[in-house]
């Protein structure tokens, strides 16, 4: 499933025309990582991060790695601020932490990984029209 869910988001790069060497690079690495068995866990989560790398709008991680403290953070913006600071909507303080914790590295329980890559993708689809949904998101959530 992971597998499916990650064809879903390079399908989607490579036809935005964002593919280049040092991305099948990382492609390749991530993949070689989960032969091997690790970050398995986590795979939707770095696979959907490195999409966001590759596209040119990754995401820092606010105040510490900790990320104790975190505001919310806002999909259309792609940032975390005070509430009231964008027009657009925030994201609830729950999936906001996850969000910075998966950015940050940190180990994920299955309902933060849920909340992170939901976060994650309602960044994406707001930050491309055409984005669409992926289709294999519900599957890999009941993993």
């Amino acid at each position: 499933m992971l597998v499916m869910f990650t064809s879903e988001l390079l399908r989607a790069v490579l036809y935005e025309g964002s593919a280049n060497e040092a991305f099948f690079d990382d492609v390749h690495a991530l993949l070689a990582r989960w032969d091997r068995g690790e970050s398995v866990s986590n795979g939707a989560l770095e696979a959907t991060l490195l999409v966001c790398r590759h596209l040119g709008f990754e995401l820092e991680v606010p105040d510490s790695p900790a990320t104790e403290g975190v505001w919310p953070f806002f999909p259309a913006e792609g940032a975390w601020a005070p509430i009231g600071s964008f027009a657009s909507s925030a994201l609830s303080p729950g999936p906001s932490q996850s969000l910075a914790r998966a950015v940050a590295g940190a180990s994920l329980d299955r309902a933060d990984r849920n909340d992170a890559l939901d976060a994650l993708l309602a960044y994406l689809e707001s930050q491309h029209a055409g984005w669409g949904r992926l289709k294999s998101v519900e599957i890999l959530r009941s993993l």
